[in-house]
């Protein structure tokens, strides 16, 4: 399952940066969040309703998607 969650975060990453000339694009962050919601998330979580997640596994999910945001938004770590 770790496997699994990495290749899956993975592919997250790599929709990130290809939709990434998207988000530079627009300029507003409500749009730049339906692009994520939408294009990426879905690619991220894709068939999760039969996940079984542990702690560990989740927390990597929401360190991701923190990441992914931050990088949508463009702010640095200590912002």
């Amino acid at each position: 399952m770790v496997e699994k969650i990495k290749n899956i975060l993975n592919a997250g990453m790599s929709a990130t940066i290809r939709f990434k000339t998207l988000f530079l694009l627009f300029h507003n962050q409500n749009v730049r969040i339906k692009i994520y919601r939408n294009m990426i998330l879905f690619s991220v979580l894709y068939g999760c309703e039969t996940w079984c997640l542990t702690i560990r596994e989740g927390r990597r999910l929401r360190v991701f998607e923190n990441r992914m945001l931050r990088e949508i938004f463009g702010l640095k770590r200590e912002d």
